[in-house]
């Protein structure tokens, strides 16, 4: 668990199946509806479901899925809006701040 605050943590639900290896897919919201969106800052592909591992089916961008923007959730948001979704691991929000194009909100 990371020491620092929730609003400065992206939630790391995957690892990015376009970059293996490189990065992961963190899980945001979008800001008009609500829904989670799955997305890897570390190649700019967003996913309304979380992506598989072993194959690329979609490739959409945050604009395309959330163009109001997205927000960083917590750890209780998530669970609220995926139980039994599983963090891989915790990222710091400043690493990759400048690679979420339309965050808003905590952190923004």
């Amino acid at each position: 668990m990371s020491t620092r605050p929730e609003s400065e943590t992206l939630l790391v639900v995957a690892e990015c199946p376009v970059a293996p290896g490189f990065g992961g897919v963190v899980a945001l919201t979008s800001v008009a509806t609500g829904a989670l969106v799955f997305f890897a800052p570390c190649c700019g592909v967003a996913w309304t479901t979380l992506p598989r591992a072993d194959r690329i089916d979609e490739i959409n961008s945050i604009d395309d899925i959330a163009p109001g923007g997205v927000s960083v959730l917590n750890r209780a948001e998530l669970a609220a809006l995926a139980p039994g979704l599983a963090v891989v691991r915790e990222e710091s929000l400043a690493d990759w701040i400048l690679d979420i194009p339309g965050l808003v909100g905590r952190g923004a």
